[in-house]
């Protein structure tokens, strides 16, 4: 399974060299917070892929509504839960020395619809 604890420690690691040039051990919270997302965007990326290819072999109509009247506020854990990693990306991170309230820390409110 790729997003299992072992491959997760693996990649991580990979990412920060590839964005950072930096190992773990030099790897500032907001570095390991963007390893992080890029490593969310990357599992969502798949299913992204298989829905709008199911979409697209049966024909099916898509709507598309865009608002942002609402304050989303963090999405971090959302992503994590949903994708259903979540407990196991987190004790890969515990294992691996990082805080995960401090990569949460990192993470800024959206803050759109009200003005700000």
């Amino acid at each position: 399974m790729p997003a299992d604890k072992e491959w997760f420690k693996v990649t991580f690691g990979q990412r920060l060299q590839m964005l950072f040039g930096k190992c773990l051990e030099e790897a500032s919270a907001r570095e390991n917070y963007i390893a992080l997302g890029t490593l969310i965007r990357d599992q969502l990326g798949r299913y992204w892929i298989n829905t709008n290819r199911r979409y697209s072999e049966r024909g099916e109509k898509q709507v598309y509504y865009f608002s942002i009247e609402f304050l989303l506020g963090r999405l971090l854990d959302s992503y994590l839960y949903n994708l259903g990693v979540r407990d196991r990306w987190l004790e890969a991170l515990r294992e691996m020395g990082i805080d995960y309230a401090e990569l949460q820390r990192q993470e800024h409110d959206i803050g759109l619809g009200n003005g700000g």
